[in-house]
Protein backbone atom coordinates (compact mmCIF):
# COMPACT_ATOMS: atom_id res chain seq x y z
CA UNK A 1 0.00 0.00 0.00
CA UNK A 2 0.87 3.78 -0.49
CA UNK A 3 0.18 5.04 2.89
CA UNK A 4 0.42 8.93 3.21
CA UNK A 5 0.73 10.23 6.78
CA UNK A 6 -0.66 13.88 7.20
CA UNK A 7 0.06 16.00 10.27
CA UNK A 8 2.01 18.65 11.92
CA UNK A 9 5.65 18.14 11.84
CA UNK A 10 5.45 18.31 15.80
CA UNK A 11 3.10 15.36 16.63
CA UNK A 12 5.05 13.36 19.19
CA UNK A 13 3.90 9.66 17.97
CA UNK A 14 4.09 10.23 14.25
CA UNK A 15 7.57 8.67 14.08
CA UNK A 16 5.06 5.24 15.95
CA UNK A 17 3.00 5.06 12.66
CA UNK A 18 5.90 5.52 10.25
CA UNK A 19 8.28 3.19 11.46
CA UNK A 20 5.64 0.47 12.16
CA UNK A 21 4.36 0.71 8.32
CA UNK A 22 7.30 1.16 6.79
CA UNK A 23 8.59 -2.12 8.63
CA UNK A 24 5.08 -3.61 7.45
CA UNK A 25 6.47 -2.99 4.10
CA UNK A 26 4.06 -0.19 3.14
CA UNK A 27 5.61 2.76 0.74
CA UNK A 28 5.36 5.61 3.39
CA UNK A 29 5.38 9.41 3.00
CA UNK A 30 5.19 11.82 5.62
CA UNK A 31 3.18 14.84 4.63
CA UNK A 32 4.64 17.79 7.31
CA UNK A 33 2.39 20.52 7.46
CA UNK A 34 4.71 22.45 9.95
CA UNK A 35 8.41 22.14 10.99
CA UNK A 36 9.91 19.52 13.42
CA UNK A 37 11.91 16.56 13.83
CA UNK A 38 12.83 14.63 11.10
CA UNK A 39 12.13 10.76 11.23
CA UNK A 40 15.10 9.09 9.69
CA UNK A 41 14.40 6.65 6.86
CA UNK A 42 11.16 7.93 5.45
CA UNK A 43 9.90 9.91 2.63
CA UNK A 44 9.47 13.28 3.32
CA UNK A 45 7.23 15.75 1.77
CA UNK A 46 7.53 19.65 3.57
CA UNK A 47 4.33 21.51 2.59
CA UNK A 48 4.94 24.09 4.51
CA UNK A 49 8.59 25.39 3.21
CA UNK A 50 8.90 28.18 0.15
CA UNK A 51 6.64 31.04 1.85
CA UNK A 52 7.70 34.44 2.39
CA UNK A 53 8.98 34.49 6.24
CA UNK A 54 7.13 37.68 6.61
CA UNK A 55 4.14 35.95 6.27
CA UNK A 56 1.98 35.22 9.26
CA UNK A 57 1.60 31.61 11.23
CA UNK A 58 -1.70 31.26 10.17
CA UNK A 59 -1.75 31.86 6.55
CA UNK A 60 1.69 29.86 6.13
CA UNK A 61 -0.43 27.08 7.71
CA UNK A 62 -3.13 28.07 5.23
CA UNK A 63 -0.78 27.91 2.65
CA UNK A 64 0.77 24.50 3.59
CA UNK A 65 -2.34 22.91 3.67
CA UNK A 66 -3.02 23.94 0.33
CA UNK A 67 0.21 22.98 -1.22
CA UNK A 68 -0.41 19.37 0.41
CA UNK A 69 -3.42 19.14 -1.86
CA UNK A 70 -1.08 19.37 -5.06
CA UNK A 71 1.28 16.78 -3.37
CA UNK A 72 -1.79 14.24 -2.54
CA UNK A 73 -3.73 14.40 -5.89
CA UNK A 74 -0.51 13.77 -7.58
CA UNK A 75 0.88 11.20 -5.83
CA UNK A 76 -2.40 9.51 -5.30
CA UNK A 77 -1.80 7.18 -2.16
CA UNK A 78 -4.12 4.20 -1.22
CA UNK A 79 -5.00 5.85 2.30
CA UNK A 80 -4.36 8.99 3.86
CA UNK A 81 -4.40 9.02 7.52
CA UNK A 82 -4.45 13.10 8.77
CA UNK A 83 -3.70 12.86 12.12
CA UNK A 84 -5.50 15.64 14.57
CA UNK A 85 -8.84 16.74 13.23
CA UNK A 86 -7.82 20.20 13.14
CA UNK A 87 -5.17 20.27 11.92
CA UNK A 88 -4.06 17.00 9.30
CA UNK A 89 -8.15 16.41 9.04
CA UNK A 90 -8.43 19.66 7.78
CA UNK A 91 -5.84 19.30 5.01
CA UNK A 92 -7.53 15.97 4.40
CA UNK A 93 -11.29 17.47 3.66
CA UNK A 94 -9.29 19.95 1.19
CA UNK A 95 -7.82 18.18 -0.63
CA UNK A 96 -10.30 16.93 -2.08
CA UNK A 97 -9.11 13.51 -2.12
CA UNK A 98 -10.88 9.88 -1.04
CA UNK A 99 -10.26 7.89 1.01
CA UNK A 100 -8.96 9.57 4.38
CA UNK A 101 -8.75 8.12 7.76
CA UNK A 102 -8.99 10.63 10.76
CA UNK A 103 -7.12 9.59 13.69
CA UNK A 104 -8.51 12.09 16.91
CA UNK A 105 -6.00 12.36 19.88
CA UNK A 106 -7.69 14.68 22.41
CA UNK A 107 -7.51 18.21 22.50
CA UNK A 108 -8.39 18.78 18.52
CA UNK A 109 -11.95 17.29 19.73
CA UNK A 110 -11.72 17.86 23.55
CA UNK A 111 -10.86 21.80 23.25
CA UNK A 112 -12.76 22.98 20.11
CA UNK A 113 -15.85 20.49 19.63
CA UNK A 114 -18.28 22.85 22.04
CA UNK A 115 -16.86 25.93 19.93
CA UNK A 116 -19.38 27.10 17.59
CA UNK A 117 -17.48 27.03 14.40
CA UNK A 118 -15.05 24.51 15.10
CA UNK A 119 -18.04 22.09 16.13
CA UNK A 120 -19.47 23.01 12.21
CA UNK A 121 -15.62 22.26 11.14
CA UNK A 122 -15.38 18.80 13.01
CA UNK A 123 -18.65 17.42 12.15
CA UNK A 124 -18.11 18.20 8.54
CA UNK A 125 -14.12 16.68 8.37
CA UNK A 126 -15.28 13.53 10.33
CA UNK A 127 -18.41 12.96 8.52
CA UNK A 128 -16.67 12.95 5.08
CA UNK A 129 -14.01 10.46 6.36
CA UNK A 130 -13.86 7.29 5.33
CA UNK A 131 -13.08 6.37 9.06
CA UNK A 132 -12.70 7.92 12.45
CA UNK A 133 -10.27 6.44 14.82
CA UNK A 134 -10.18 7.60 18.12
CA UNK A 135 -7.77 6.99 21.09
CA UNK A 136 -9.91 7.07 23.85
CA UNK A 137 -13.44 6.25 24.84
CA UNK A 138 -14.26 9.99 25.64
CA UNK A 139 -13.31 10.55 22.06
CA UNK A 140 -15.35 7.87 20.76
CA UNK A 141 -18.17 9.97 22.50
CA UNK A 142 -17.33 13.47 21.42
CA UNK A 143 -16.97 11.90 17.89
CA UNK A 144 -20.29 10.35 17.70
CA UNK A 145 -22.00 13.34 18.86
CA UNK A 146 -20.37 15.33 15.78
CA UNK A 147 -21.29 12.57 13.80
CA UNK A 148 -24.37 11.42 14.20
CA UNK A 149 -23.37 7.81 14.05
CA UNK A 150 -20.61 5.51 15.17
CA UNK A 151 -20.79 3.62 12.50
CA UNK A 152 -17.49 4.55 11.12
CA UNK A 153 -15.34 5.39 14.68
CA UNK A 154 -13.00 3.10 15.91
CA UNK A 155 -11.22 3.10 18.98
CA UNK A 156 -7.28 2.23 18.98
CA UNK A 157 -4.72 4.46 20.81
CA UNK A 158 -0.88 5.00 19.31
CA UNK A 159 0.03 2.28 21.98
CA UNK A 160 3.82 1.18 23.36
CA UNK A 161 6.31 -1.63 23.10
CA UNK A 162 5.50 -3.42 26.02
CA UNK A 163 8.45 -5.59 25.13
CA UNK A 164 10.39 -3.19 26.18
CA UNK A 165 9.23 -3.38 30.06
CA UNK A 166 10.00 -7.03 30.99
CA UNK A 167 11.27 -6.13 34.41
CA UNK A 168 9.00 -4.27 36.63
CA UNK A 169 9.69 -1.66 39.83
CA UNK A 170 10.35 -3.00 43.26
CA UNK A 171 7.90 -2.04 45.89
CA UNK A 172 7.99 0.12 47.83
CA UNK A 173 9.61 -0.14 51.55
CA UNK A 174 8.54 3.23 53.71
CA UNK A 175 10.86 1.77 56.21
CA UNK A 176 13.97 1.91 54.25
CA UNK A 177 13.91 4.22 51.15
CA UNK A 178 12.18 7.70 50.31
CA UNK A 179 8.61 7.44 47.83
CA UNK A 180 10.35 8.09 44.49
CA UNK A 181 7.53 9.93 42.35
CA UNK A 182 7.69 10.81 38.73
CA UNK A 183 6.02 12.42 35.90
CA UNK A 184 6.76 11.97 32.47
CA UNK A 185 4.20 14.86 30.92
CA UNK A 186 5.29 18.02 29.34
CA UNK A 187 5.60 21.05 31.18
CA UNK A 188 2.06 22.41 29.81
CA UNK A 189 -0.97 23.73 31.12
CA UNK A 190 -3.02 21.26 29.62
CA UNK A 191 -0.86 18.83 32.36
CA UNK A 192 -0.82 21.50 35.16
CA UNK A 193 2.42 20.92 36.96
CA UNK A 194 1.74 23.55 39.63
CA UNK A 195 -1.14 21.53 41.06
CA UNK A 196 2.00 18.61 41.10
CA UNK A 197 4.44 21.49 42.86
CA UNK A 198 1.64 22.67 44.97
CA UNK A 199 1.30 19.10 46.16
CA UNK A 200 4.51 18.65 46.87
CA UNK A 201 4.84 21.58 49.09
CA UNK A 202 2.16 19.90 51.06
CA UNK A 203 4.42 16.46 51.49
CA UNK A 204 7.12 18.41 52.39
CA UNK A 205 5.02 20.60 55.13
CA UNK A 206 3.97 16.97 56.48
CA UNK A 207 7.21 15.22 56.66
CA UNK A 208 7.13 12.84 53.84
CA UNK A 209 10.43 11.53 52.98
CA UNK A 210 9.62 11.47 49.23
CA UNK A 211 11.91 12.44 45.49
CA UNK A 212 10.48 13.89 42.53
CA UNK A 213 11.32 13.39 39.15
CA UNK A 214 10.14 15.43 36.52
CA UNK A 215 10.20 14.32 32.33
CA UNK A 216 10.09 16.43 29.64
CA UNK A 217 10.25 20.00 28.47
CA UNK A 218 7.52 22.60 27.71
CA UNK A 219 6.80 26.19 27.59
CA UNK A 220 6.65 26.00 31.65
CA UNK A 221 9.42 24.23 32.67
CA UNK A 222 11.48 27.37 33.57
CA UNK A 223 8.22 28.47 35.55
CA UNK A 224 7.82 25.36 37.23
CA UNK A 225 11.69 25.16 38.08
CA UNK A 226 11.44 29.26 39.69
CA UNK A 227 8.02 28.06 41.23
CA UNK A 228 9.78 25.18 43.13
CA UNK A 229 12.79 27.36 44.23
CA UNK A 230 10.36 29.82 45.76
CA UNK A 231 8.19 27.15 47.39
CA UNK A 232 11.31 25.68 49.06
CA UNK A 233 10.94 22.23 47.61
CA UNK A 234 13.57 22.27 44.78
CA UNK A 235 15.91 19.68 46.69
CA UNK A 236 13.79 17.03 46.37
CA UNK A 237 12.83 17.49 42.88
CA UNK A 238 15.05 16.28 39.76
CA UNK A 239 14.39 17.88 36.71
CA UNK A 240 15.78 16.15 34.12
CA UNK A 241 14.60 17.37 30.44
CA UNK A 242 13.34 15.63 27.09
CA UNK A 243 14.05 11.88 27.10
CA UNK A 244 14.94 8.87 23.96
CA UNK A 245 11.80 6.90 24.41
CA UNK A 246 14.31 4.03 24.46
CA UNK A 247 15.56 5.39 27.87
CA UNK A 248 11.97 5.75 29.64
CA UNK A 249 11.79 2.29 30.97
CA UNK A 250 14.69 2.04 32.94
CA UNK A 251 13.91 5.50 34.13
CA UNK A 252 10.87 4.96 35.39
CA UNK A 253 11.77 1.01 37.33
CA UNK A 254 13.52 3.17 39.76
CA UNK A 255 10.22 5.00 40.80
CA UNK A 256 7.28 3.74 42.75
CA UNK A 257 4.56 6.18 41.83
CA UNK A 258 3.60 7.82 38.71
CA UNK A 259 1.83 11.00 38.99
CA UNK A 260 -0.40 12.72 36.27
CA UNK A 261 -2.39 15.91 37.00
CA UNK A 262 -3.76 16.06 33.35
CA UNK A 263 -7.12 18.34 33.08
CA UNK A 264 -7.79 15.86 30.31
CA UNK A 265 -6.30 13.81 28.21
CA UNK A 266 -6.57 11.09 25.17
CA UNK A 267 -5.27 7.49 25.72
CA UNK A 268 -2.18 8.56 27.94
CA UNK A 269 0.80 6.74 26.84
CA UNK A 270 2.85 7.67 29.64
CA UNK A 271 0.49 6.48 32.01
CA UNK A 272 0.83 2.98 29.87
CA UNK A 273 4.59 2.92 30.08
CA UNK A 274 4.43 3.65 33.83
CA UNK A 275 1.70 1.15 34.24
CA UNK A 276 3.24 -1.61 32.65
CA UNK A 277 6.60 -0.81 34.50
CA UNK A 278 4.79 -1.75 37.53
CA UNK A 279 4.58 1.56 38.99
CA UNK A 280 1.33 2.69 40.88
CA UNK A 281 -0.86 5.46 39.24
CA UNK A 282 -1.63 8.27 41.02
CA UNK A 283 -3.88 10.52 38.12
CA UNK A 284 -6.58 12.61 37.64
CA UNK A 285 -10.15 11.31 37.97
CA UNK A 286 -11.09 12.28 33.99
CA UNK A 287 -12.82 9.84 31.45
CA UNK A 288 -9.54 8.87 29.66
CA UNK A 289 -7.87 8.09 33.53
CA UNK A 290 -11.45 5.88 34.22
CA UNK A 291 -11.04 3.84 31.29
CA UNK A 292 -7.64 2.20 32.69
CA UNK A 293 -7.64 3.28 36.45
CA UNK A 294 -9.83 1.23 39.22
CA UNK A 295 -9.89 3.70 42.18
CA UNK A 296 -8.24 2.36 45.02
CA UNK A 297 -8.07 -1.25 43.10
CA UNK A 298 -5.39 -1.01 40.51
CA UNK A 299 -4.07 3.10 41.32
CA UNK A 300 -6.04 6.19 42.73
CA UNK A 301 -7.99 8.59 41.10
CA UNK A 302 -7.65 12.85 42.78
CA UNK A 303 -9.81 16.11 41.81
CA UNK A 304 -8.76 17.53 38.91
CA UNK A 305 -6.87 21.27 39.75
CA UNK A 306 -6.65 20.14 43.42
CA UNK A 307 -3.19 19.61 44.81
CA UNK A 308 -4.83 18.94 48.50
CA UNK A 309 -6.44 16.02 47.37
CA UNK A 310 -3.65 14.99 45.35
CA UNK A 311 -1.31 15.09 47.75
CA UNK A 312 -3.61 13.52 50.68
CA UNK A 313 -3.26 10.01 47.93
CA UNK A 314 0.50 10.32 47.53
CA UNK A 315 0.33 9.88 51.73
CA UNK A 316 -2.70 7.24 51.46
CA UNK A 317 -0.28 5.11 49.11
CA UNK A 318 2.62 6.05 51.20
CA UNK A 319 1.22 5.36 54.25
CA UNK A 320 -1.19 1.96 53.68
CA UNK A 321 -0.93 -0.68 55.52
CA UNK A 322 -3.05 -2.77 52.59
CA UNK A 323 -1.48 -4.39 49.98
CA UNK A 324 -1.97 -2.93 46.23
CA UNK A 325 -2.04 -6.21 44.06
CA UNK A 326 -1.93 -3.41 40.88
CA UNK A 327 1.35 -4.56 38.96
CA UNK A 328 -0.34 -7.51 37.15
CA UNK A 329 -3.27 -6.17 36.60
CA UNK A 330 -1.83 -3.40 34.91
CA UNK A 331 0.18 -4.95 32.91
CA UNK A 332 -2.28 -7.13 31.58
CA UNK A 333 -4.36 -4.10 30.86
CA UNK A 334 -2.03 -2.17 29.41
CA UNK A 335 -1.08 -5.63 27.20
CA UNK A 336 -4.78 -5.70 25.90
CA UNK A 337 -5.32 -2.02 25.18
CA UNK A 338 -2.29 -0.66 24.97
CA UNK A 339 0.58 -2.86 22.99
CA UNK A 340 1.77 -0.81 19.70
CA UNK A 341 1.76 -3.80 17.45
CA UNK A 342 -1.53 -5.27 18.50
CA UNK A 343 -3.39 -1.48 17.75
CA UNK A 344 -0.97 -0.73 14.67
CA UNK A 345 -2.47 -3.95 13.19
CA UNK A 346 -5.97 -2.90 13.86
CA UNK A 347 -4.88 0.22 12.10
CA UNK A 348 -3.45 -1.46 9.29
CA UNK A 349 -6.27 -3.45 9.03
CA UNK A 350 -8.20 -0.65 8.20
CA UNK A 351 -6.22 0.86 5.63
CA UNK A 352 -6.15 -2.52 3.90
CA UNK A 353 -9.81 -2.23 3.61
CA UNK A 354 -9.13 0.47 0.72
CA UNK A 355 -6.61 -0.84 -0.92
CA UNK A 356 -7.94 -3.07 -4.54
CA UNK A 357 -4.61 -5.27 -4.34
CA UNK A 358 -5.08 -6.83 -1.06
Amino acid sequence: MKICFLAHGNFTHIATYLEYFKNRGHEVVFVRLADGPIPEGIQLYDSFRGFPSFFPGKISYLFSILKSKWFIQNYKPTVINAHYATSGGLAAILSGYQPYVITAHGTDLISNYKNTIWRFLLSRILSRSSKVVVVSEQLYEIATELIGSSENINTISVGIDTDMYKIKCKKYNRDSEPLRLISTRRAESVYDPDCIIDALVILANNGLNFEMTFVGGGPLLDTIINKSELTGVRKYINFVGQMEKHLIPNLLIGHHVYISASKWDGASLSLFEAMAAGLFPIVTDIIANRSFINNEENGLLYEVGNPADLACSIEKFANSSTEFHYQDINFSLVKDKGDVNKNMLKLEQIFKSFSVDD
